[in-house]
């Protein structure tokens, strides 16, 4: 049986920046559909690796830049600050044909908005949450892009007629690219997380809904639903999504403190005071936790213990502890 070559990535350029306050970097990822894969799954695949690629680079940017030599930042670090800071687009997608095969070819672009670069550095940073939800969607990424290596590799290989054999690896590849196309509907859905809320949170809803379709099992896409249904007051919708998120993966990233705000405005303060106390034990000293904890003291009648916990969330700088601290002032 002749063998299928399986990818050709072209990289193409770091394109120089059309404003002077943006940075924008293009790569080019070319995928022939293989024998155990379909049209989507290449596709997946394709924009899973034009987007890595333009992503590395504007990672290796921003290593070069002053703001972040002057953090001496790891690597790792590195790469999640460029997922944290970066939009990503795809500018073209389409068809090609080559010899007997059929491919697609897609090139994604990567924005980074150097406009007080090292203020939103900072600030980014400075959220741990953001940070900590950044790094585990890189995590998953490399996980995805390794696994779908080694998928490449064994199709390349592929030397039977066997259809057991090529129907097991085309539920492979399949379950694979769903999961890549998955993430890339909840990146749409995490872009919209503005520090404490969504901007939009019914398109939101949308993308998340997307990511779960893909993937029935991806806890972090639930949890991120909940958030916007929360936004919304649906508060059981949130909780139910919140506790699948949370039962799918007990530890996921602040998943107990987002619990813990929708136990609050649905009026359950005991639950959220446990919740936020669950995340304090897992993440010591996270602002976002020590303010809820500190907002369902006071609705217990600990006021005195609840404004410690106040003021230590705006000791690390969580905006909405400062800002009710200064409301209070007013009065």
């Amino acid at each position: 049986m002749r063998k299928v070559p399986v990818i050709l990535i072209s990289l193409a350029f770091a394109a120089p920046c059309a404003l002077a306050a943006e940075k924008t970097f293009r790569k080019e990822a070319r995928q022939i559909v293989g024998s155990a894969q379909t049209q989507d799954d290449a596709r997946a695949a394709a924009l899973a690796k034009a987007r890595r690629d333009a992503l590395e680079e504007a990672g290796s940017w921003l290593e070069s830049t002053t703001e972040v030599k002057n953090m001496k930042l790891v690597r790792d670090d590195v790469k999640t600050l460029s997922a944290g800071i970066t939009s990503t687009r795809v500018v073209l997608e389409q068809p090609f044909v080559e010899g007997q095969a059929v491919g697609i070819r897609i090139v994604a672009e990567v924005r980074v908005d150097t406009a007080q670069l090292d203020e939103r550095i900072r600030a980014f940073l400075a959220d741990r949450e953001r940070v900590a939800e950044k790094k585990a969607e890189t995590a998953r990424e490399r996980e995805l892009y390794a696994r779908l290596a080694e998928l490449e590799r064994r199709i390349a290989m592929l030397q039977t007629d066997n259809p057991a054999e090529k129907q097991a690896l085309r539920r492979d590849v399949q379950a694979n690219s769903r999961k890549l196309a998955a993430q890339e509907a909840y990146r749409k859905g995490d872009a919209l997380w503005k520090r404490t809320a969504f901007s939009d949170p019914k398109a939101a809803i949308g993308a998340f809904d997307e990511a779960i379709r893909l993937d029935p099992d991806y806890a972090a896409a639930y949890l991120h639903r909940g958030r916007a249904y929360r936004d919304l007051k649906a508060y059981d919708k949130a909780l139910a999504d919140m506790n699948h998120a949370l039962r799918r993966d007990p530890n996921l990233p602040y998943g107990y403190v987002s619990r813990a705000w929708a136990y609050f405005f649905m009026g359950d303060y005991p639950r959220a005071h446990a919740d936020a106390e669950s995340e304090l034990r897992r993440s010591p000293g996270l602002a976002s936790a020590h303010y809820a904890r500190g907002v369902a003291k006071r609705r217990l009648t600990r006021g005195r213990e609840g404004a410690e916990d106040i003021r230590k969330a705006c000791d690390l700088r969580y905006a909405p502890a400062c800002d009710e601290i200064a409301r209070a002032a007013r009065k």
